[in-house]
């Protein structure tokens, strides 16, 4: 008979029986885990949620993993937050942790000589409380330079928060809970996302202060699983993708069933009013986006592609229930995964060299995504990668170095934000 070699499969998935966070709940089963991150050099991961012991409390735990043998080894549980950590985030320099929860923001700093890997007791970090005036934080991300923290937070505002000082600036601009902020690489901007259908980008640093609201070419009015909306920027700053998009087939009739899906917005820099592209035909809100911090060689294509770089980022899209990866250069998903959780998906990590990807779920498992050697084409040469992406990730490049944390206080203590000369009305929810 003739034998036939299948197709190597381009990608691996593996859910561990691991007990990530909770077991001391009255079932002793999992309890959620809300964010997930990797570090960008060390081969640690970091997750948050809550330990539903009695008293509960907020839990932040460091592992090491090993992808070629599918294994994890638990480090140590940063056990300083009394309520939920909603999320929590190495810093770019990759010596910072930042977690939040209720009127609790947590930076954890490691002591110069120790690596993170070496860590298996809280007392040997150095710990930094602050208290932002803000309650519950749904969403956190680091300044490019690693010198502040952006958060959102249940009042309608994002916060400031400079680490070194403690203290904070407030950045009004929504009428309901911000449940995603994404810091600008170029350390220009703020974007924050709210569940009132509206994303703003706040200019960090003007004479007058300004601010746009982007236009609602639609964010779903859903009832959210969790409420994170987790929007994010690109490396190199140029695009902001937006999840909780809602996209509109005009040539499709008004009262068909295509004519309206979920969509992700892609926004290009200093185009703030409409999408440049809308990534639609999802079946579900999508909830979060991730980049690779890796830019990627451009792949030999026909088509002209998405948007015109001499490079192309990764990024995935999660929704409550499936993981899509997409490209900069097509308009569709290379890969999608589904089916891997019984509860909503609430967090997506890439790893540094792009061949691991991690989501974490609500019903207190994680799955891994290995990709295969080449999957998604390769790694552009450092040599290669734009001075900006070097800057603003400076653990994963070490020979960049980033402008200073002067010019980043100068920039937080100046944010200010107004409301846009012109206002686009939310959409009707259907």
């Amino acid at each position: 008979a003739k034998r036939t070699m299948s197709k190597p499969k381009a990608y691996k998935l593996h859910i561990p029986e691991v007990l990530w966070h909770g077991g001391g709940n009255e079932h002793g089963k999992p309890d959620p885990v809300y964010s997930v991150d990797i570090h960008p050099v060390e081969r640690i991961l970091l997750t948050s949620g809550i330990d539903a012991s009695v008293p509960p409390k907020g839990s932040v735990r460091l592992w090491k993993y090993f992808p070629d043998e599918e294994t994890q080894e638990f480090l140590v549980d940063l056990c300083d937050h009394q309520s939920v950590v909603n999320i929590a985030r190495f810093s770019p320099c990759g010596r910072l942790l930042a977690s939040a929860s209720e009127k609790q923001v947590l930076i954890y700093t490691l002591p110069p000589g120790l690596r993170w890997a070496d860590v298996t007791e809280v007392r040997q970090l150095g710990r930094m409380f602050v208290c932002p005036s803000l309650s519950e934080v749904y969403d956190l991300d680091w300044a490019p330079d690693s010198s502040h923290v952006v958060i959102g937070a249940l009042e309608g505002k994002a916060e400031i928060v400079r680490v070194a000082q403690r203290d904070s600036v407030i950045v009004p601009g929504h009428t309901s809970y911000v449940q995603g902020v994404s810091w600008d690489p170029l350390n220009k901007l703020i974007a924050t996302f709210s569940c009132d259908r509206s994303c703003r980008i706040h200019q960090l640093k003007t004479k007058d202060g300004h601010t746009t609201k982007l236009a609602n070419r639609g964010h779903a009015t859903i009832k959210m699983h969790n409420g994170f909306m987790r929007l994010s920027f690109s490396p190199d700053g140029a695009l902001l993708v937006v999840p909780t998009g809602v996209h509109r087939d005009l040539k499709a009739p008004a009262n068909a069933q295509q004519a309206r899906t979920y969509a992700t917005h892609v926004f290009v820099r200093d185009s703030w009013q409409t999408p440049a592209v809308s990534l639609a035909g999802l079946e579900e809100p999508s909830v979060g986006v991730r980049f690779c911090p890796r830019p990627f060689q451009l792949l030999a294509a026909e088509e002209p592609p998405l948007f015109q770089a001499p490079y192309r980022w990764l990024f995935a899209v999660v929704t409550i229930g499936s993981v899509f990866v997409y490209d900069t250069q097509h308009p569709h998903p290379l890969f999608k995964v589904t089916g891997i959780h019984y509860a909503a998906i609430n967090d997506v990590a890439w790893s540094a060299d792009g061949r691991l990807l991690t989501v974490c779920s609500s019903d207190g498992y994680l799955t891994f995504v290995r990709f295969a050697e080449g999957a998604l084409g390769q790694a552009l040469p450092d040599d290669l990668v734009p001075p900006p992406v070097k800057r603003s990730h400076a653990a994963l490049f070490p020979d960049a170095t980033a402008k200073g944390a002067a010019d980043a206080a100068d920039t937080a203590e100046t944010a200010e934000s107004a409301e846009a000369a012109e206002t686009v009305a939310p959409p009707t929810s259907e």
